[in-house]
């Protein structure tokens, strides 16, 4: 039973980067690029009552309206690590540009490969632990 719940699991997330890997090659293709800027640190309280800061980015869309997101990368716990001012290039897709701006780097697959990495090995895992060539604890 185990390892069929790994090996759904390991196709939901194969699924899931698949879908997102797609989903970025189209904004590849149909995004419009524009530089953000960190317009905006905001602070907020953290799952362990500390304190926690989130870069907030603005970019023009196509229109020459201002769109604000919070930043993709995360957050931190040290106000410095965000610098107001600071820019990156960003795509976004021109038919919603509200639902925000996905960054242009090769970080994005890298992360996708890594996840499709981890969801294969669990894949190849139950396969092993169910052909005999792993035994069960």
């Amino acid at each position: 039973m185990l390892d069929a719940i790994l090996i759904f699991f390991g196709a939901v997330m194969i699924f899931a980067g698949w879908r997102s890997f797609t989903e970025h090659r189209r904004l590849q293709k149909e995004g419009v690029e524009t530089v953000a800027r960190v317009v905006e640190i905001k602070e907020f309280m953290g799952q362990r009552k500390r304190l926690m800061y989130k870069p907030i980015w603005a970019f023009l869309d196509e229109e020459g309206n201002e769109r604000r997101i919070p930043g993709s990368s995360g957050h931190s716990t040290n106000r410095s690590s965000y610098t107001l001012g600071a820019t990156r290039k960003v795509l976004y897709d021109p038919t919603a540009p509200h639902k925000g701006a996905f960054d242009t780097g090769t970080r994005f697959y890298l992360s996708i490969a890594l996840y499709l990495l981890v969801a294969a090995g669990v894949i190849a895992f139950a396969i092993a632990r169910m052909s005999g060539w792993i035994e069960s604890v």
